[in-house]
């Protein structure tokens, strides 16, 4: 499709030079073979051509001539009557972003700006963009949008106030440079100064580089005042934790601590490594287990550079194999097969460049699986231009009871929801368990003004809580009466917690020292679990017992799990506990049954070859270890 230009771009006026010239061209034409004009020198006939004047009082009229006549004038009245408009649509968007009030701004109309603009204003939310390009195509859909459009460079404080800065709600800062958005975004706040009192301003700045994100990870002061919130996003991270939140929730993935935990992936752009970050420092800290990860890409060389460039610890944490290849261009299906062939995957994760070539990718690995006896490894493929395309596939491969054979993501939804851009939910956990560390130690500081470094750092925690409770078949439900944890639970939360930790602060760059030095980034606390002191192990402890406190504030609680067979008649779930009905794909209709029966959540628990009779001889046979086994092979589908 033909790039749409805005209707004040400057190109637009290109296509009157070539016509003035014609006009002109048949002007000067027609002054040379005029024979009573009076016209001799070429000089002359220059400034005829361009004033028209006539040669005498009467003169033939050449066709030339008159032609040009007619031209001339026309082109010099449209042009007129262009600027006119152009100047008519500037003050009536000046004035429009004057008027604006509780409204949200958006800098930059890229892919990212253009998605937020249009989002926000589909939900009735008043909007005004500012665009630098003065030639952006995304301009045009914009305004047709009714977004008033301001051309100009956001980091000029007067047009952030033109639009409206001391009393909008929000801004979102996109404009494709991480260096610019910072530039921005900082003026912006220091701006806000002349706010009146009240709520301060959003202020979201897109951030993508790794080694800006460390930078600010490391600040140790707060980036927000009392007038302006500053909220560091990275798209890419929000789409692997709004990712890997849905795994753990679902808690098909978590392995046994015997069985080695594997992921296929196939691109390592930028999205790709996040996804690969954040299941290493997250979903599968366990202690005693160790990611194995293929990695396939058309460009190795790029991608072991990127992990070392921006995480070279990571090669300590995990087992990385590279294999070279482009996905598209050839049959892949028998690359597929062998990579299938060393092992059955926990996750197949596509995120190339191109949408179509991950939903093409994702098919292809969908069958190979199927008919390598795979049927409940999910796939998952990024499709963020064509989420429709990848919605309208999703559908087609669905099958009951694995929800998700067949997954298309895009950036965890913040750009297109309003409501998650403006109130992301998957922070709700990180801020509860700030509030909940904070008054049980007399600390009165907010989560919007905490350092970004400590917000990361109650982000991952957070995250971690629903992967502690699947590895003893907790689930995180509803508020109300909740489920106590048991010691043994808490010793063995504790020393996951202290393994999550440490492979967070190693991916940082820490390193074991016997003092403690920030600048350098020594800890003496990196150590393994049998050598960590009783005084650091009660602070885990601590932190642990918290969890149910801290999902209490968020409006959760803990769910322990009783599994049952659907030919008991006891399915009244007790205080705290869900029903886990252990049925095959027919007995769909007796865990709905239960469901209405217990006004619980029940969980439908089947496993390819595995009857319910065979189940219950497992959990025999493995009695406490059976929850984990569960969560280990199952597939498993949360009813309403």
């Amino acid at each position: 499709m033909t790039p749409q230009k805005s209707p004040s771009s400057p190109s637009n006026w290109y296509v009157f030079i070539p016509i003035a010239a014609i006009a002109l061209g048949l002007a000067y034409w027609g002054f040379s073979v005029c024979s009573d004009c009076h016209v001799v020198t070429p000089v002359d006939k220059m400034l005829r051509a361009f004033s028209l004047v006539r040669g005498g009082a009467s003169y033939s009229h050449p066709w030339q001539l008159a032609i040009a006549q007619w031209l001339v004038p026309g082109i010099a009245l449209f042009g007129a009557a262009k600027l006119l408009l152009l100047h008519i649509r500037r003050d009536m968007r000046v004035a429009l972003a004057r008027r604006a009030r509780g409204h949200v701004i958006v800098s930059g109309l890229g892919q990212t700006g253009r998605t937020i603009a249009l989002g926000q204003r589909a939900a009735r939310q008043h909007v005004v963009a500012i665009e630098s390009d003065a030639a952006c195509e995304n301009s045009m859909p914009v305004e047709l949008a009714g977004v008033p459009v301001l051309q100009g460079s956001a980091a000029d404080v007067h047009l952030l106030k033109l639009a409206g800065l001391l009393k909008a709600t929000t801004l979102v800062v996109s404009c494709g440079s991480d260096s610019v958005n910072l530039e921005i975004a900082l003026r912006a706040r220091d701006a806000c100064a002349a706010r009146p009192a009240g709520k301060p301003l959003r202020i979201l700045c897109e951030v993508r580089d790794a080694w800006l994100l460390h930078a600010i990870a490391g600040y140790t002061a707060s980036l927000s005042t009392d007038k302006a919130e500053f909220i560091v996003v990275n798209f890419y991270e929000s789409a692997a934790r709004a990712l890997l939140n849905g795994w753990s929730a679902r808690r098909k993935l978590l392995p046994l601590p015997s069985v080695k935990p594997r992921l296929v992936m196939v691109g390592l752009g930028k999205m790709g490594l996040e996804i690969l970050i954040q299941a290493v420092q997250g979903y599968f800290a366990i202690p005693g287990t160790r990611l194995s990860v293929a990695i396939a890409d058309k460009n190795i060389a790029a991608a072991t550079a990127a992990i070392k460039r921006q995480w070279p610890a990571l090669f300590d944490l995990a087992d990385l194999s590279f294999h070279e290849r482009e996905f598209g261009p050839a049959d892949d299906r028998e690359f597929i097969s062998g990579l299938l062939s060393e092992g059955a995957p926990d996750a197949v994760v596509i995120t190339t460049g191109q949408d179509t070539i991950n939903i093409e990718a994702a098919l292809d690995f969908r069958r190979q699986s199927d008919l390598a006896g795979l049927f409940n490894v999910p796939i998952y493929a990024r499709a963020q231009k064509r989420p429709e395309l990848g919605a309208f596939i999703e559908k087609t491969e669905k099958r009951r009871p694995s929800s998700d054979r067949f997954v298309t993501f895009g950036s965890g939804g913040l750009m297109a929801d309003p409501q998650l851009l403006l109130h992301n939910p998957v922070d709700r956990l990180a801020r509860a368990t700030h509030e909940v560390y904070a008054r049980g130690h007399g600390n009165s500081q907010s989560w919007d003004r905490l350092p970004e470094r400590m917000k990361r750092s109650n982000r991952l925690f957070a995250d971690h809580i629903a992967v502690k409770l699947a590895r003893f078949g907790l689930d995180i439900g509803e508020a109300g009466a909740g489920a106590a944890l048991r010691e043994d639970e808490i010793e063995i939360f504790t020393q996951m917690e202290h393994q999550r930790w440490c492979i967070e602060q190693r991916l940082l760059g820490w390193q074991y020292g016997a003092v403690r030095d920030d600048l350098i980034r020594r800890h003496p606390l990196l150590v393994e679990w049998d050598a960590l002191g009783e005084e650091a192990r009660q602070t885990n402890r601590d932190l642990v017992r918290s969890i149910a406190a801290i999902l209490a504030a968020a409006g959760k609680s803990i769910r322990r799990n009783r599994i049952v067979s659907g030919t008991e008649t006891n399915l009244q779930a007790a205080p705290g506990e869900n029903l886990v009905l252990l049925a095959e794909p027919a007995d769909a209709e007796v865990a709905r049954r239960a469901a209405e029966a217990s006004g619980a959540h029940v969980w439908a628990i089947l496993h390819s070859g595995t009857r319910p009779a065979e189940m219950e001889a497992m959990e025999n046979a493995l009695g406490s270890a059976f929850a984990a086994w569960v969560d280990e092979r199952a597939v498993a589908e949360r009813l309403p």
